[in-house]
């Protein structure tokens, strides 16, 4: 396990997720709440600028979209089917 706790994330990236800003960058857990040490544990997690890191969590839609796409990728690494990332996370959002 890396700094904090964090696994290697799920979306390596130079820059922002979003729009590839090269700069200060935040961690964002894409599950939060009771899944945030699970988003973690299971590198689920991005990288933000902090401008793309405010308007998603204005954005629901987008939200949503980060969580179905981050959904597919750990269950994809990590050979879940749709029952076993719900057994983990709670819930399906694909």
């Amino acid at each position: 396990m890396g700094n904090n706790g964090y696994n290697d994330t799920l979306f390596p990236t130079e820059g922002c997720l979003i729009c590839g800003y090269q700069g200060d960058l935040v961690r964002h857990e894409v599950f939060q709440g009771t899944n945030r040490l699970k988003s973690k544990k299971y590198g689920c997690w991005v990288n933000l600028c902090p401008r793309c890191h405010m308007e998603l969590h204005a954005q629901p839609s987008g939200y949503k979209w980060l969580k179905a796409v981050a959904q597919e990728k750990a269950m994809e690494v990590h050979g879940w089917t749709e029952e076993e990332f719900r057994n983990v996370f709670g819930k399906s959002y694909i």
